[in-house]
């Protein structure tokens, strides 16, 4: 619902319950910084979540970062 431009608590409301994630997003996040872990699709999920992004904006940042190699060091 939020991919159709709902705000956070009327899709809540249509939903009757919490979606998986709406509430551990910010603490993903917030882990992931305190352990230098850079999660850009955590930050895009929170920009969503905390009405910073449409789904669109934040899916379009995404998109529009330069690839990179990851790996677990």
């Amino acid at each position: 619902m939020l991919g159709r431009g709902l705000p956070l608590q009327e899709a809540l409301d249509r939903l009757g319950h919490v979606a998986e994630g709406v509430w551990s997003a910010a603490a993903v996040r917030s882990r992931a910084a305190s352990l230098g872990v850079r999660m850009p699709i955590t930050e895009a999920v929170c920009a969503v979540l905390e009405e910073r992004a449409s789904p669109r904006q934040a899916l379009d940042g995404l998109l529009a970062r330069q690839p990179k190699r990851e790996a677990l060091q």
